[in-house]
């Protein structure tokens, strides 16, 4: 998938969440809302039935809607009456709960002012004694931070900057007094929480369950009972949830990377990542099925080829050529030799008495004038008629010649 087209979807998606938003505040201007929150249970988990029937009790009368806002709850009222009654509601049956009135246009994409995205730089080799507020005024950037370094799990400040500009305006070089620095882009590290050991948030704002780094259990690190189980909580391989060689772990970096560099949120940035990976994915298993039916059509054709030859070990050409077609019967009964399986080059069998028949056989059939010559055998021979050997035909007298006159006078 294009990355432009990627870009694209992402940016209509957020144009409809902001519209969404402009929709939902102009419709809560005029209308009675009253925001619930659980102080010792989240509203948001217990049975809604319950709850609706509760509130219904509560308001005295039937509500318009009720909805969920992560763990509070948003109640859309009919009258005034009801919305006051709400407003100094502190229980719900055996829940605690506090109530706040609604305030018009809080937190509304509509009312926010568009931020240009920002791209930060890392300067290295600055002095100790030089202060964020001299830096920043210096180099001319939005904001200047002094980076720490760790020092047996301690942070120690470092010579090292980081700059923060405009999407497009961060420098090459800047300049603070005399010396001249290079800046490169920050790479950033990816967050690990230490309460659920998901990326991207920070214990403080986490709203998953506890996990253990080292054993993948439901409860904290501290609180481990076994330490020698070592399971990660986001690949669930032989490892701890720390370790930086994880395959979510390098996921996720490259997703940061990803983020930091085309300016979009994680969010978006790794549902691009997921779509580029997919489409790499299915172009190498496609490429790999094609590799595999060239190789299959190529081993096809060497198996279809006929060979020119067909060599049998246990049969030979004459007694392939009897078993096809009968013997021929002669007129006259003569002493043949019998013919036996000539042995060739493939036959296993072959031995010196088999050998020295073949030899008694040859010498036989030289001897012998009406036995049939061997070597001139084949498929022709049995296609023609047989050549029968005709008998020499005997002299017969004949009727006497005349004799001359002069005999006849003479034998007077």
């Amino acid at each position: 998938m294009d990355d432009v087209a990627m870009q694209s979807s992402v940016e209509d998606r957020w144009s409809e969440v902001r519209a969404k938003r402009v929709r939902i505040v102009e419709e809560d201007k005029d209308a009675l809302i009253v925001y619930l929150a659980g102080l010792e249970v989240v509203l948001s988990k217990v049975n809604p039935l319950q709850l609706k029937q509760m509130l219904t009790l509560k308001a005295g009368g039937q509500l318009d809607k009720i909805f969920v806002t992560g763990a509070n709850l948003k109640v859309y009222c009919a009258n005034e009456d009801q919305r006051y009654k709400l407003l100094r509601a502190d229980t719900l049956g055996d829940i605690k709960v506090t109530a706040s009135e609604h305030v018009a246009g809080y937190k509304s994409a509509g009312h926010r002012p568009e931020q240009k995205p920002k791209e930060r730089r890392v300067i290295t080799g600055v002095s100790d004694e030089l202060t964020e507020e001299e830096v920043m005024e210096e180099t001319g950037c939005l904001k200047a931070m002094r980076m720490n370094r760790l020092d047996k799990g301690q942070k120690i400040p470092s010579r090292s900057f980081l700059l923060i500009f405009d999407q497009g305006e961060a420098p090459e070089f800047v300049t603070i007094g005399y010396t001249r620095f290079s800046t490169r882009p920050f790479i950033p590290v990816p967050t690990r929480c230490n309460k659920c050991q998901g990326f991207n948030h920070t214990a403080k704002a986490c709203r998953g369950k506890e996990t253990c780094s080292r054993c993948a259990g439901k409860h904290s690190f501290d609180k481990c009972p076994d330490n020698t189980q070592v399971k990660c909580a986001n690949c669930h391989e032989a490892h701890s949830a720390a370790y930086k060689g994880c395959v979510k772990y390098q996921t996720a970096t490259k997703v940061v990377r990803l983020a930091e560099s085309s300016g979009l949120s994680y969010a978006a940035a790794a549902k691009r990542y997921r779509a580029t990976t997919t489409v790499q994915a299915v172009t190498q298993n496609a490429t790999q099925t094609v590799a595999v039916v060239q190789v299959k059509s190529t081993h096809t054709v060497e198996t279809q080829t006929i060979p020119d030859r067909v060599e049998m070990s246990t049969q030979t050409e004459d007694s392939y050529l009897q078993t096809l077609l009968p013997p021929p019967t002669l007129p006259c009964q003569v002493s043949t030799p019998s013919r036996k399986r000539q042995p060739t080059t493939h036959d296993s069998r072959q031995t010196e008495k088999r050998a020295a028949e073949q030899k008694t056989q040859s010498q036989s059939s030289d001897e012998s004038e009406d036995t049939w010559n061997q070597e001139e055998f084949s498929l022709e021979t049995f296609s023609q008629p047989p050549k029968v050997k005709q008998p020499e035909a005997k002299a017969t007298p004949g009727p006497a010649p005349e004799k001359s006159r002069k005999q006849r006078g003479k034998n007077k």
